[in-house]
């Protein structure tokens, strides 16, 4: 299945922001344009990643976006 597919039949899009990113703010205007375009009214929850990164803004922007939250993916190797 296409990814445009996928997004059409989704029943959540899960919008992953890169929270250590100096542009995180912005939040990808063209993805959001294109997904409102290809969409019915689909629930989104906007995610603020790397927040275990040393100067990573994904709180203090989790704060600021209703609804958002922030999340540290740290993995390690063994």
């Amino acid at each position: 299945m296409s990814t445009l597919k996928s997004v059409q039949l989704a029943d959540l899009l899960v919008h992953v922001v890169d929270g250590s990113n100096d542009h995180a703010r912005n939040r990808s205007p063209p993805c959001e344009k294109c997904c409102a375009r290809l969409t019915r009214r689909v629930p989104e929850l906007l995610v603020f990643n790397k927040a275990d990164v040393p100067g990573s803004r994904a709180r203090d922007l989790a704060k600021l976006h209703e609804g958002s939250v922030w999340v540290s993916a740290v993995t390690t190797r063994t």
